[in-house]
């Protein structure tokens, strides 16, 4: 199962925000 989590980009495992700024994500979520 590791080389599958590989082979996901790590943009697919985040969230929405990848399209904002990351000063515009909230700290929380950091």
């Amino acid at each position: 199962m590791s080389d599958r989590d590989e082979q996901v980009p790590e943009e697919d495992c985040t969230p929405d925000y990848s399209k904002y700024d990351e000063d515009s994500v909230p700290p929380e979520e950091r």
